[in-house]
């Protein structure tokens, strides 16, 4: 049995000169991995039995060696730190 490709996620994204703004609307996510680069950002994440990924560019480069904060926030309210990375 061949496995399932993965699936796109809900995302919403804003760009601005000094932030940076990521929502994955994914439900009960797992496993999540984020890599941050200057270029853009990828994430790769399971619920429910299914896998998520996708990439995106940004608009202009950012820098990876500033303060950052990756929290995964569930539909109930709870918020944990993930596996943010970055690799330039």
């Amino acid at each position: 049995m061949e496995k399932a490709h993965p699936l796109l996620p809900t995302i919403k994204w804003a760009q601005r000169k000094d932030k940076l703004y990521v929502t994955v609307e994914i439900r009960d996510i797992k496993n999540e991995k984020i890599d941050l680069k200057p270029t853009g950002l990828s994430f790769l994440g399971e619920s429910d039995e299914k896998q998520y990924e996708f990439s995106i560019e940004f608009f202009d480069e950012v820098d990876v060696n500033v303060r950052r904060e990756c929290y995964v926030r569930s539909r109930s309210g709870r918020s944990s730190g993930s596996s943010c990375s970055s690799s330039s």
